[in-house]
């Protein structure tokens, strides 16, 4: 590659991370509202995913921390996609790009949600975390014959 294509290239990529924003904003079309609509079902997401984890029930087995889901659990996560679908309407009624719909990024930040409050319960209970197991690919068959 020589230098005229090397900085003809650079010259084509974005300066700055607003650059990038305002190419992303120019390519699917979304104002300030779309943006703001994206925040607050991401924020709502987050919510939804912190009311599943705390129904979540978290205990001690052997010394060690487990959870387990509960049909209230299973019971949140049902409402939650349905308020999250209400949301996704209600954009829908105000006229939002599909884009500004964020159905699946708010189940995906649901789970961060529901690990923050999980994660926090599991701490504060003192119980240790279990052990990682290893998996099968990651044992050498011959460790047992190295001393």
């Amino acid at each position: 590659m020589t230098k005229e294509s090397q900085s003809a290239d650079s010259s084509r990529r974005p300066a700055s991370s607003g650059r990038v924003s305002a190419s992303l904003a120019q390519r699917h079309g979304l104002g300030p509202a779309g943006y703001g609509w994206i925040a607050a079902g991401a924020a709502l997401g987050v919510a939804l995913g912190a009311v599943r984890g705390a129904t979540i029930r978290v205990y001690e087995r052997e010394g060690v921390l487990w959870q387990r889901y509960t049909g209230r659990t299973f019971l949140v996560a049902a409402l939650s996609l349905g308020v999250m679908a209400g949301f996704a309407a209600l954009a829908a009624h105000f006229g939002l790009a599909p884009e500004a719909r964020p159905v699946q990024l708010s189940i995906g930040v649901g789970f961060l949600g529901e690990a923050l409050v999980v994660g926090f319960r599991a701490v504060s209970s003192g119980t240790p975390f279990a052990p990682e197991r290893r998996a099968p690919w990651d044992v050498n068959p011959l460790d047992r014959f190295r001393r």
